[in-house]
Formats: structure tokens, sequence, C-alpha cells
């Protein structure tokens, strides 16, 4: 008869890396879309004339923690539609800018969506950001000096964000302004934000419409050109940071185990 130590911790540690995955999933999910359309300009007296073409740009930017940035930039001009879209893994993006008429009118939509999806093992963040803009400028005829002009769109959307446990946040928003010389007339704001293990979702459809006093002449009194600008974006992110490697805990437990267990496991085997 005799003795042999088997090395039952060593064992058991093999047996666990050899049936255990090494990694569990993590997910990250953010996306939104945001549109425009059923511009009005209306003021009290007289009428509104667009000295031109509209101008069109749009923009989508999708970047990543594995290094893939893509961008793409579309400018464009009445009667048209112009769209970028930007594609890498975990993100897209697309923008479209449409003027369709020939004279110009102020029959103009916009687009951005953009999503951000990150799914499976490993930690990783990724990025996205999509624009639509539109700009001309107008003059006021027939209504006096200065005139109430009121501006009017329709603007609708929908922002999702969704974590696992491992999903350390999602985060989307979109934001629409309708600007004249520069200054805000119209804006809408949304934003959702997560951490861990949470979900959110967000739609909506508004009509937005507000008044502004205009100036119909310069100081030499000739007609006065004001700008106008509209523009939609989103701009959704997120980040995930797996658990520890299960084979990892595995070994920390068992190592702890071993250490505090000193006598060693004896097993009597036949000669």
């Amino acid at each position: 008869m005799m003795l042999k130590r088997l090395p039952v911790i060593a064992v058991l540690v093999v047996t666990c890396l050899l049936g255990a995955p090494l990694q569990a999933s993590a997910m990250a999910i953010a996306n939104s879309t945001l549109d425009f359309k059923n511009l009005s300009v209306t003021p009290a007296s007289g009428e509104i004339l667009l000295d031109g073409s509209w101008f069109l740009e749009t923009f989508a930017h999708a970047d990543n923690s594995l290094g893939q940035i893509d961008e793409h930039f579309t400018p464009g001009s009445s009667p048209d539609t112009v769209s970028a879209s930007a594609a890498v893994t975990w993100a897209s993006a697309t923008g479209t800018a449409s003027a369709p008429n020939d004279p110009p009118d102020l029959v103009v939509t916009g687009l951005a969506e953009s999503d951000v999806n990150l799914p499976g093992s490993g930690a990783a963040a990724a990025f996205g950001k999509s624009r639509s803009t539109l700009f001309n400028t107008f003059t006021l005829s027939g209504g006096g000096s200065s005139v109430d002009v009121q501006f009017a769109i329709d603007i609708s959307g929908l922002l999702n964000v969704m974590t696992d446990a491992f999903g350390l946040f999602a985060q989307t928003e979109t934001v629409f302004t309708l600007e004249v010389d520069g200054t805000p007339i119209l804006f809408h704001n949304d934003l959702l934000s997560i951490g861990p293990s949470d979900s959110d979702t967000r739609s909506f459809s508004t009509h937005l419409s507000n008044t502004v006093t205009l100036a119909a002449f310069d100081l030499d009194g000739l007609p006065l050109s004001h700008s106008l600008l509209l523009e939609a974006e989103t701009d959704p992110r997120g980040m995930v940071v797996p658990e520890p490697p299960v084979g990892l805990l595995l070994i920390t437990g068992l190592a702890a185990l071993a250490a505090a267990r000193r006598r060693p496991v004896l097993v009597r085997l036949e000669a």
C-alpha cells in the first residue's frame, strides 16, 4: 500500500476553467430619430419673399473604441434632396434634408437618425451623431416698416435607451432649432440618460409656434434680408464594462480556499 497526494485544488481549477465561459455579455443600446415638416412663415400683413434657393447640408458621424471613425458631409441646394450616412461597428447615423421645389418655397423637410448598439463581451464604447440643416434668407414686402411674423413647424421623434447590469451608461439626445438672424425662435430638446440595468423610451409629436417682430427695411430704406435656419440633430452614445471573467473568479476563490486549508488532501491508492 502507498499514499499519493492528488492536487485536488488544481484539478478543480482546470475543470472549472474548461467548463465555464470566459466572460459574460454586456449591453448598451441608444438610438434616436427626429424629423421636421410643414414649415409656415406668416406675416401679420404683407408677404414674405425668399431671396433664392435653399442651402442644404447633412452630416453623419460614427466612431467607437476600436478606433474606427466614419464621417460624411453632403451639401446641396434646392431643388434637391441630400443625404449623408456613416457606419462603424456598433454605431450608425444618417441625415437627410429636402427642398424639392423650383422656384423655392416653404415645402422643406429634414430627418436625423442615429443608433448605438453595444452587444457581446469586452469593454467597449460607441458614439453617433447626425444632423440635417436647411438655410435661406427672406424679405418682408407690403406690410409696413416692421411686421409681426409667426413661425411654425411640426416635429416628431423617438428616443430609446437600454442597458443590462454591465452597460455602464446609454444616452441619446434630440435637438431641433429654428433660428432667425441667428436667434433661436423655435427650440425643442429631449434627452434620455441611464446607468446600468435600466431602460427608457420617449416619443413625441408636436407643433411649435412663435411670433416675433421683424424690420422690413434697413437704415437706408432698402428691403432688409433676414436669415432663416432649420436644424435637427441626434446624438446617441453608450459604454459597456463587462463583469470579471468567470474563470478568474473561480481561480481567486479556489486559491483562497487552498490558502485556508493548509493540510493536503490524501487519497489512499492500492499499490
